[in-house]
């Protein structure tokens, strides 16, 4: 499990997010705020691709803080941009643009897939499994992220049954 998170909050500096995108590898991002009403908590409010946040780069869809976003983005963009998955080092971005505004709200899925903390092995591999998912967001009691499963940590263990027992195996997978 990856933790701690690293994510973007709905409306996040340009420079922040070619950052991010720059150092980490992951494809998924939750996106997070802190409640008026509960300072220093964080809060899960979705989760965005690194390749929606790619294309949404290429075609500038952000502006200076306090101006509204100039350009929309349908649909057919993000597939234009299928499958030749763009890398963050080919995309410019100006020192000004930099200190730009995006807002994610109208990108990030407001939904994602969570399990809470105390889910067994087994009980994430069945939910992989049976929906298909990359990422899937552990969370607490309140919806404050705690860190995200990938298929890569699950590769790194083997389930079976046998007689009605679930048994889980540890394999050693050695970095090239």
């Amino acid at each position: 499990m990856a933790s701690p998170l690293i994510g973007f909050r709905p409306k996040e500096k340009v420079g922040q997010i070619v950052d991010i995108l720059k150092t980490e590898n992951m494809c998924g991002f939750p996106i997070t705020e802190s409640p008026e009403d509960e300072p220093g908590r964080v809060k899960l409010k979705g989760l965005i691709l690194r390749e929606q946040l790619i294309v949404i780069l290429k075609k500038k869809i952000f502006a200076p803080e306090g101006l509204p976003q100039p350009k929309s983005i349908t649909i057919a963009d993000f597939r234009n941009f299928y499958p030749l998955y763009l890398k963050i080092k080919d995309i410019a971005i100006s020192e000004e643009e930099r200190n730009y505004m995006i807002d994610l709200r109208p990108f990030y899925n407001p939904t994602p897939h969570t399990i809470e903390k105390t889910f067994s092995l087994p009980k994430v591999f069945n939910v992989f499994r049976g929906l298909g998912l990359r990422h899937l967001i552990v969370t607490d009691d309140k919806l404050t992220p705690l860190g995200m499963i990938t298929r890569k940590d699950l590769a790194k263990f083997r389930a079976g049954t046998k007689r009605g027992l679930v048994k889980i195996e540890h394999l050693k997978i050695q970095d090239n």
